[in-house]
């Protein structure tokens, strides 16, 4: 589900104690030395030839 705007997206990945009981989408993910991966169903062009960057991760204070 998108964000208010319908541009984008909110994940979080680590677990309950890292990410808020209440965190909505959470992925359990390890909470050290770990990568996210991301599938893309039915890419653009830019995806497909490999222009496409993905943005930063950034930890959210909460």
């Amino acid at each position: 589900m998108a964000n208010p705007g319908g541009q984008d997206f909110t994940l979080h990945f680590g677990n309950p104690d890292t990410c808020g009981k209440d965190a909505k989408k959470l992925l359990v993910a390890p909470t050290d030395h770990w990568t996210p991966a991301l599938r893309v169903y039915m890419p653009d062009t830019s995806v497909q030839h490999n222009e496409y960057k993905l943005p930063e991760p950034t930890p959210i204070p909460h």
